[in-house]
């Protein structure tokens, strides 16, 4: 299982880092927090729900343990797409979606987070894919995986590989 860390609303799985959207949570509750306009919208509560995320590392370490490096010259999204999903996601990321899934019952949505997203000049925000599961019967967990390989995958399209050379980004 990876190591599991709530730093504020967000629950860091894994040792990497955390990308553009994962960063910002915990600094967007404080403010709420410290802010009066909950006391303004009483009885009602605006806050940021507990979000789940897999660092950088888990994606490295998935990407490498496929050899799916190579993705990065193919420029048909669907074989990247099938490349992803055929992948095997180690053990330990395996492991801390089955706790994951143990507590959470509701619709979930698989998104990005990458390092790049919020880069100052050439955001690549909004470029990856956000994939939604019912979270429901038998088949919830392979939902779960399919999910998370291919918002992976979405790393490595050929619009998403575009625009980062275009803009000099690094692919991280």
């Amino acid at each position: 299982m990876l190591p599991i860390r709530r730093q504020g609303p967000v629950v860091k799985l894994g040792d990497g880092n955390l990308g553009g959207k994962a960063r910002v949570l915990p600094f967007l509750q404080r403010l709420l927090d410290s802010s009066e306009i909950n006391e303004e919208f009483a009885p009602h509560t605006i806050a940021v729900p507990e979000t789940w995320v897999l660092t950088t590392e888990c994606f490295s370490e998935f990407v490498a343990r496929n050899n799916l490096e190579e993705c990065a010259e193919i420029d048909s999204d669907n074989e990247v797409k099938r490349r992803f999903v055929a992948g095997a996601l180690p053990r330990s990321i395996e492991s801390t979606l089955k706790v994951y899934l143990d507590s959470h019952k509701l619709p979930l949505a698989v998104r990005s987070s990458a390092l790049s997203e919020d880069t100052y000049h050439h955001a690549t925000a909004g470029l990856f894919a956000t994939h939604f599961t019912p979270n429901i019967g038998p088949k919830r967990f392979r939902q779960l995986q399919q999910a998370v390989k291919l918002v992976f995958a979405s790393a490595y399209f050929a619009d998403v590989a575009r625009y980062m050379r275009t803009h000099s980004i690094p692919r991280e």
